[in-house]
């Protein structure tokens, strides 16, 4: 089968993150699957990009008052495109994207309305504005499907929006052609300063307090008392790093540590393939969750062993003594015995992340991700 699909984003390149990478992911594959992809998304006045590089169309919306104006936009859009021969399918990126898809089938027959499917990632799966909650409940309910990537935040989603029908889970992928096991050369370290003598503990992503850097560098003083030949590299950017800067210093860890800020997409692998372990210690912090957790089935894929939190959605990424050790993220003891059984275990060490490269290509690839797409598309037209 052959569709005709448009992702509805506000979440597209020149901005990268997780959204980001995930609906450029999403639309490369169901390309290559022989689909009809197209792009709906912001222009982003101020900023380069190049549009024609990527494999499929983008259109992009003025971004003039974004903010008060983009559901207009997006419906203006839907007028335009309405009453050709078949209704294409929408994919939203999130829900707040579907809401002009809700209002414009609401005027339409049922024969012209647009088939939408939402996914839930997680911060998103949470509304406590009344108003905004009223329309979450309405959107939802009128797409086709709503889609999660993580058991546990489709159960939030149930739980606080009353939504009663099934939520299929279709995890996030991982690109194994850029993430995978691999040789790096000594200018490498070089040019980020690393030593090649100690082992080497890996944080990367946002520097933000949802992800547990803190409680890493909070439980560095009982690692050291049993193994010190180590270094810990924090490799991101955010708000968060003057407080975790504060925290090295207090416990005076400024040989154990090292903050590499940015590190470019191309350097990612890289740090990965470097790394003894990968941890990320992820906690809930109100309603802001780690919905899923891609970057532990990234250092899977490069067949390192990480650390993660056990809240969110990051049980569907790491599976306990399986992939991982999941641990209670605000545990420091606990984050430090996983520290120091990874280590120091090398064969153990080495059991976990030769299972998690092995789970990756089994569940996790984006071909797997955008085919379940697919499926359900076919179940819609």
């Amino acid at each position: 089968m052959s569709a005709e699909i448009k992702i509805i984003t506000q979440d597209f390149f020149p901005i990268e993150g997780g959204i980001t990478t995930w609906v450029y992911r999403l639309a490369l594959n169901l390309r290559k699957l022989d689909n009809s992809v197209e792009i709906i998304t912001r222009e982003w006045s101020g900023r380069e990009y190049n549009d024609a590089q990527y494999p499929f169309p983008v259109h992009r919306l003025p971004d003039e008052n974004w903010k008060s104006r983009k559901y207009f936009r997006i419906y203006k859009y839907l007028q335009k495109i309405a009453d050709g021969k078949e209704p294409p399918v929408f994919i939203c990126a999130n829900w707040k994207m579907a809401i002009p898809l809700w209002w414009f089938n609401s005027l339409r027959s049922a024969k012209k309305k647009f088939p939408f499917i939402i996914i839930v990632h997680g911060l998103d799966a949470f509304e406590r504005r009344s108003f905004n909650e009223w329309m979450m409940r309405k959107t939802l309910n009128s797409a086709s499907y709503v889609v999660s990537g993580a058991r546990n935040v489709a159960q939030i989603v149930s739980d606080e929006h009353g939504y009663s029908r099934e939520i299929p889970i279709i995890n996030y992928g991982v690109d194994t052609d850029i993430f995978k096991p691999m040789n790096v050369e000594r200018e490498f370290f070089e040019k980020y300063k690393i030593p090649q003598d100690k082992k080497i503990l890996l944080s990367l992503g946002r520097l933000v307090e949802r992800k547990g850097f803190d409680n890493v560098l909070k439980s560095l003083p009982a690692v050291i008392e049993k193994f010190d030949n180590f270094i810990y590299l924090i490799a991101g950017r955010g708000r968060y790093e003057p407080e975790l800067r504060k925290i090295a210093d207090k416990s005076d860890l400024s040989d154990k540590v090292k903050f590499l800020g940015f590190v470019p997409d191309e350097d990612v692998p890289k740090m990965y393939n470097i790394a003894d372990v990968f941890a990320m210690p992820s906690r809930e912090i109100g309603t802001d969750i780690e919905g899923f957790g891609i970057t532990y089935l990234e250092a899977n894929a490069c067949k390192k062993p990480v650390i993660a939190g056990d809240s969110g959605g990051v049980p569907d990424a790491v599976e306990n003594g399986l992939n991982g050790i999941l641990i209670p993220p605000e545990d420091i003891g606990a984050i430090a015995d996983a520290i120091i059984k990874l280590l120091t275990d090398e064969i153990f060490a080495k059991k976990l992340g030769e299972q998690g490269y092995e789970r990756v290509h089994e569940k996790f690839l984006w071909s797997m991700t955008a085919e379940k797409f697919l499926n359900l598309i076919e179940k819609i037209v």
